[in-house]
């Protein structure tokens, strides 16, 4: 910065020793040459009695606990004035803009990504290092963050460059919070809706960050329609990563359902999915478990495996699993290759599948030890 226009009359100001002073009347200012004979614009600071500090911590004033004569020596050449403490406050507001600048590009990054490796952990390091004053805002913004309740509080070891090695603690979040990063991966075992078999389309439907959602207002718009002018149920059988086989069950009208990598294990969905010795994987009426009520889960079980036939009605189930609408029952069963398959039967039907029956010595021992077990409950 050129120092403030001086009358001739007035004189040079005072100059360290060995420099003097040359009025230009071109630009009607000073300019300084030092002993070795070169000259500059910009003044070389008053005398000094004792050994002068860096040129920006003499004319800015003392160093505040937020500035350090490394950091303004990186962003301010030794033969420059720092602006006034006035113009600090701008100065701040600059460096302000583009920590958040910093931070939004990280947070759509953290929403694109699929997935954040060490690589790319680093790269959004680096970003930060390229805004003014970052070593020092960036490690307070991470300090923060990684104290946030959400936050990861596993903070790095101390780094030369601290505002990098800080704000991890955001950015292991991020991923996490939205499915992506370390997601364990959404497994669609088999899928129902109404009476049909929508377990490729299910598949198809899943978004990044292994998240499956779709609004039940529009499940004709993805399924299909197959049983019009009735209100119809979904399911669906699925597991994230090694963790076990749920099943979750909704209908048409019901708002948006979503299954999201890392909650909780759902007892209700748990509890549909039987014995993994069993050939019954699990039984749907409606949106409710149709191996619960009536004659128990049991003697429903023997009678499937035993007939392969059921009556698809309330009075079999022994409760109206969806509000006096007609329902479909869904039987999810392990196939001979290990797979799972659906087998179907609409309200006031016969459920037939001789597959299933076909296959009840293969299980007989199943059923002994699981009755034996719930008598010794019962006693």
């Amino acid at each position: 910065m050129a120092a403030l226009p001086t009358p001739p009359a007035m004189g040079p100001p005072p100059l360290p020793e060995g420099w003097r002073a040359e009025w230009s009347t071109d630009y009607n200012t000073w300019f300084y040459l030092n002993p070795a004979g070169a000259s500059q614009w910009e003044y070389p600071g008053p005398p000094q009695p004792q050994q002068p500090l860096s040129p920006p911590a003499e004319v800015g004033g003392p160093i505040t606990p937020l500035q350090s004569p490394p950091q303004e020596q990186s962003f301010f050449p030794s033969n420059q004035v720092v602006t006034p403490p006035a113009e600090s406050d701008k100065g701040l507001g600059k460096v302000g803009g583009g920590l958040l600048g910093a931070a939004g590009g990280l947070l759509a990054g953290a929403f694109i990504a699929h997935e954040v490796d060490e690589h790319k952990e680093h790269h959004h390091h680096g970003l930060l290092g390229k805004f003014p004053l970052a070593a020092g805002a960036g490690g307070l913004l991470g300090a923060m963050g990684s104290k946030l309740p959400f936050g990861n509080n596993n903070t790095a070891p101390p780094q030369p460059h601290v505002g990098p090695a800080q704000h991890s603690g955001l950015a292991g979040f991020m991923p996490a919070a939205l499915g992506g990063g370390n997601a364990p991966r959404l497994n669609i075992i088999c899928a129902a809706y109404c009476d049909r078999d929508v377990t490729n389309a299910v598949r198809s439907m899943i978004k990044p960050g292994q998240i499956f959602e779709v609004d039940t207002d529009k499940l004709v718009e993805s399924f299909g329609d197959p049983w019009p002018d009735n209100r119809k149920q979904f399911s669906v059988l699925y597991s994230y990563g090694q963790r076990p086989w749920e099943l979750a069950a909704t209908a048409d009208r019901c708002g948006n359902f979503a299954l999201v990598p890392h909650q909780p294990l759902d007892r209700t969905r748990m509890e549909f999915v039987q014995d993994p010795r069993s050939r019954i994987v699990a039984i749907v009426w409606g949106t409710g478990n149709g191996l619960e009520h009536g004659k128990g889960k049991l003697e429903k079980l023997k009678q499937i495996e035993t007939t392969g036939e059921f009556d698809a009605t309330n009075a079999w189930m022994g409760f109206d699993g969806m509000g006096g609408y007609w329902k479909t029952a869904v039987v999810y069963y392990r196939t001979h290759n290990g797979g799972v398959a659906i087998a179907c039967a609409r309200e006031n039907g016969t459920f037939c599948e001789n597959r299933l029956r076909a296959c009840f010595w293969n299980y007989k021992q199943v059923f002994f030890s699981m009755e034996e077990r719930f008598q010794g409950v019962t006693r």
